[in-house]
């Protein structure tokens, strides 16, 4: 028998609802101290946040899960994101590879070069919304030391010290959290420039 699968948001108020919904919980489980649980919902916020940010762009198509199929954009993605055009492969599942392209994105922005009409405007919007010392060291630490800890603390919990993991977690939670709010303050700004709707992305 095959299981029922969890129904997807339909439209933006849907999404809006989920969003606040997540953070609601997260507030409440952090004043009780379930850090466990905050780190759940972090997670899933970051998760959510990479790919919206993706997806503003263009680099997603409408449902969010798969490469853009529009010629023109999928060529940039190939130039942007340095995939090898022989086999091209996109990943975009993972927050672990959204990660990584949108380090390649940053990188990409600060340099100079032949660029479409497309790469043009993207380069002007990223620039204003992604080029700071915050949202950098964000995407760094998300990759690295907060990986690192995650891992660390769900892996092997039962053969780490208490008071010392108990600190750890805390520390993972806010400092995820905060990473949270700086990708989403990102995505806000790149929302409004209606990138999609400027180049009739689907």
């Amino acid at each position: 028998m095959e299981k029922e699968k969890i129904k997807k948001v339909e439209n933006n108020q849907e999404k809006y609802l989920s969003i606040k919904d997540i953070n609601k919980k997260y507030n409440l489980a952090y004043k009780n101290e379930f850090y466990y649980e905050c780190l759940f919902l972090t997670y899933a916020l970051i998760e959510d946040r990479t790919k919206a940010l993706l997806y503003h762009i263009g680099f997603l198509n409408n449902n969010r899960e798969k490469v853009q199929s529009k010629k023109i954009i999928k060529e940039s993605i190939i130039k942007i994101l340095k995939i090898d055009r022989e086999k091209p492969r996109y990943n975009f599942d993972k927050l672990y590879y959204r990660l990584n392209h949108i380090e390649s994105i940053i990188n990409w922005i600060k340099q100079e070069e032949d660029e479409n009409d497309y790469e043009k405007e993207i380069k002007k919007v990223l620039l204003k919304y992604i080029n700071n010392e915050d949202f950098i060291n964000t995407i760094n630490y998300l990759k690295n030391d907060w990986k690192d800890i995650r891992n660390e603390l769900v892996h092997g919990l039962c053969n780490k010290k208490i008071e010392d993991a108990s600190e750890k977690l805390r520390e993972v939670v806010e400092n995820g959290y905060n990473c949270f709010k700086i990708i989403n303050k990102a995505v806000i700004g790149i929302k409004k420039n209606k990138i999609r709707y400027k180049f009739k992305i689907q």
